[in-house]
């Protein structure tokens, strides 16, 4: 499971950058379906024997990637990333100016995001959910916990309370007694 190759592309047929740790024809596909021209639909999906070519298409550049039983939804995060990272890196007018491997230094970008996306269980729109889930299960335990913390806080100050209350009475009582007692030695006298 995991990302085999990628690819950066400039209408027409004009590759920028691409990357690869495998052997295989990846780079005469490409070149076959760039000269043949790409389906202007922003994703694309092509079957290829084992592997799928994954495809985004915007603003005359072209995103590629093999797969090798990954999801679509991780294939298309992953050139989503690429995408992303690359309009950030460089003005777009700079990108539609460059030539053939234009772009080789931006090849260790490829590299470090299929590492990732071929590695990370939560790249897909599935793991996303399950890792947010987990968060919020995990935010929940400690709200509990806080509440439980709490509410033995508030029980311990209702129990002091409740003792201040008693030592209170007691004391009143003491008191009305020791007045009582001083009245009758006050007539007495």
């Amino acid at each position: 499971m995991s990302l085999i190759y990628a690819l950066i592309a400039r209408e027409p047929n004009i590759v920028l950058c691409e990357y690869t740790e495998f052997k295989g024809n990846f780079m005469t596909i490409t070149r076959s379906i760039l000269g043949k021209g790409v389906p202007k639909n922003n994703k694309t999906i092509i079957p290829c024997e084992k592997y799928k070519i994954h495809i985004l298409y915007e603003d005359s550049l072209l995103f590629f990637c093999f797969s090798e039983e990954v999801s679509d939804q991780t294939a298309f995060a992953f050139l989503t990333e690429v995408q992303n990272k690359l309009k950030k890196q460089y003005d777009i007018e700079n990108i539609k100016q460059q030539k053939n491997m234009g772009l080789r230094e931006f090849e260790t970008y490829l590299q470090k995001f299929m590492n990732y996306y071929s590695t990370q269980p939560s790249t897909t729109y599935t793991g996303e959910i399950i890792e947010n889930l987990n968060l919020a299960k995990d935010a929940a335990i400690d709200n509990v916990a806080k509440i439980f913390e709490r509410e033995e806080k508030v029980n311990v100050i209702a129990t002091k309370s409740d003792n201040l209350e008693n030592l209170s009475f007691n004391i009143n009582a003491i008191s009305d007694s020791i007045k009582k007692s001083e009245r009758r030695k006050n007539m007495h006298i």
